[in-house]
């Protein structure tokens, strides 16, 4: 019998064991729980003054997709330092800021696309937006490893921008999905929008990202790492299009 299946698996790269965040991750917990705290309000406000409830929802939904996040952080290389809260999953810490830090991103700023959406809103301005999304989340990126809260450890020059490169065509293809359900989802079946957060952000990063976290996990000279990002871009631009595109044509009809 083969003995292939009792052969250890070491992985290529392994994520370095890091002492606690600084401050307990106070700072963290401050920041992001401010911008938690303004995608609930925005959600509150919806609700009891226009009626619609779907802004709500998806906060919850948002605050659920966290769970999504240790799973890419293996797959692009991440990982945080502790925190006084936080669950482990996958074997990496995921630290408890990000349940607000994750409710404007994922949930705010979809049902804002979603709006801009309904009154017109496509071409090239989809790609600005994309791009701004992408220069956020990198900044963002920045000050959480400067200030030692989170680092990246992958192989490669290009760790730090397979999750960036996918945030911008998330938001997009979220308002386009919400544009899409909207008036065909009612009743108790709107809390279905629950599982939104979370189901794109797998369908962004999995369906975008994945040839620069195919490079982070293997040997590749640096021309395998720019054909990864190369792409990975494209990847990117074609969802972009894929939106822009159905939405001219529905408007048409």
């Amino acid at each position: 019998m083969s003995n292939v299946l009792a052969q250890s698996m070491n992985p290529l790269v392994s994520a370095p064991i890091l002492e606690a965040a600084p401050h307990d991750g106070f700072y963290a917990y401050l920041v992001f729980g401010a911008l938690g705290l303004i995608a609930v309000l925005h959600g509150l406000y919806t609700g009891f003054r226009h009626k619609q409830w779907i802004p709500l929802l998806l906060c919850i939904g948002g605050a659920l997709a966290v769970t999504v996040e240790p799973i890419y952080d293996v797959l692009g290389g991440i990982i945080y330092r502790d925190t006084f809260f936080g669950f482990e999953a996958f074997g990496l810490n995921t630290p408890g800021y990000l349940f607000p830090g994750y409710l404007l991103w994922v949930a705010t700023m979809p049902w804002l696309m979603f709006e801009q959406f309904k009154k017109g809103m496509n071409g090239k301005v989809l790609y600005i937006l994309a791009v701004v999304v992408f220069v956020s989340v990198t900044l963002t990126d920045f000050v959480g490893i400067s200030s030692g809260h989170w680092q990246y450890y992958g192989e490669g020059p290009f760790s730090h921008v397979a999750g960036s490169f996918s945030m911008g065509p998330f938001l997009v293809l979220s308002g386009w999905l919400l544009f899409v359900l909207d008036e065909k989802v009612n009743g108790i079946a709107k809390l279905s929008y629950i599982l939104l957060p979370g189901v794109l952000l797998n369908l962004a990063f999995s369906c975008i990202s994945w040839p620069i976290f195919f490079s982070l996990h293997a040997d590749m000279p640096l021309a395998g790492d720019l054909v990864a990002v190369a792409i990975t871009l494209f990847l990117a631009f074609a969802a972009i299009w894929f939106v822009d595109t159905d939405l001219k044509i529905r408007r048409k009809n």
